[in-house]
């Protein structure tokens, strides 16, 4: 009788990462502020965690390819006990998104950054704010004028000497100690005048 052949899955730098991640306790800060609804096995804070370890992985995948890069991957060690890379599929990262909006991600991006710089104990004093743009190409099917919450693809004053091209604003606040983002918010392809640093509010979830 043959032995059985070992099977070898691959940590490189993305076991770094997950740590990271853990011990700061995003994935369960997501957990908090938006528990899962659905049957699905992986949570949305492990969900969120799959993606950032896919963007991270030099080798971005669709999501309905997340499967496939996590084939190699010991999913269980750097996502949750129990986690196999055939939980996630595009139903959960989509249902995970679809969350993160309803929940208003920006404010969601602020609460887990502040939490972060707590964490590390750094003595923020200043920030640093900037707003890009990025141009886009093709026909997009546009919101109703009256939806003041949809990001607009509109002409305007272009950064990157694309004038004839529609684009989006992607506005950036980083902390002065670390240079660690701590709020972002796309916004609409017309340049905007800055709002100022918002706060999260008092209720934001315990970790």
């Amino acid at each position: 009788m043959s032995a059985p052949q070992p099977v070898i899955k691959r940590l490189d730098h993305l076991r770094l990462i997950a740590a990271f991640c853990h011990e700061i306790g995003s994935p369960r800060f997501i957990d908090l502020a938006i528990p899962k609804l659905s049957e699905h096995h992986v949570s949305h804070g492990g969900a969120v965690l799959a993606m950032v370890l896919n963007g991270l992985g030099f080798h971005s995948r669709t999501l309905h390819m997340f499967a496939d890069f996590f084939q190699t991957k010991p999913v269980a060690k750097l996502l949750a006990k129990d986690t196999q890379a055939e939980h996630l599929t595009d139903d959960v990262l989509g249902r995970t998104l679809d969350a993160l909006f309803e929940a208003d991600v920006s404010v969601m991006y602020q609460a887990i950054a502040e939490h972060v710089v707590e964490k590390l104990g750094l003595q923020t004093d200043s920030v640093h704010l900037d707003i890009t743009s990025f141009h886009v190409d093709g026909d997009y099917a546009q919101a109703a004028p009256d939806d003041i919450n949809a990001i607009k693809l509109v002409q305007g004053y272009s950064r990157d000497h694309h004038p004839d091209l529609n684009q989006v604003v992607l506005e950036l606040i980083c902390e002065n100690q670390a240079g660690l983002p701590v709020y972002m918010q796309a916004l609409s392809g017309k340049p905007m005048t800055p709002k100022p640093f918002p706060r999260s509010p008092n209720t934001i979830f315990n970790v």
